[in-house]
């Protein structure tokens, strides 16, 4: 059986291809994460601006 060296060059060019495509699985992750976060961001400052002017009162 014959066992085939790769180059250290080929080898340095899958890493930075799989480094890329890392980078770029991560910047959409973040963008779909904060997507759905928006909605949920938008209610909680409704309902802390309806909130707060009732905790003063309350004090």
């Amino acid at each position: 059986m014959v066992v085939q060296e790769i180059s250290p060059r080929i080898v340095k060019k899958h890493l930075k291809q799989a480094v890329k495509a890392v980078n770029i699985a991560v910047e959409i992750s973040k963008t779909i994460r904060n997507e759905l976060l928006k909605p949920v961001k938008k209610v909680a400052r409704i309902v802390t601006a309806d909130v707060n002017p009732i905790i003063p009162d309350l004090l």
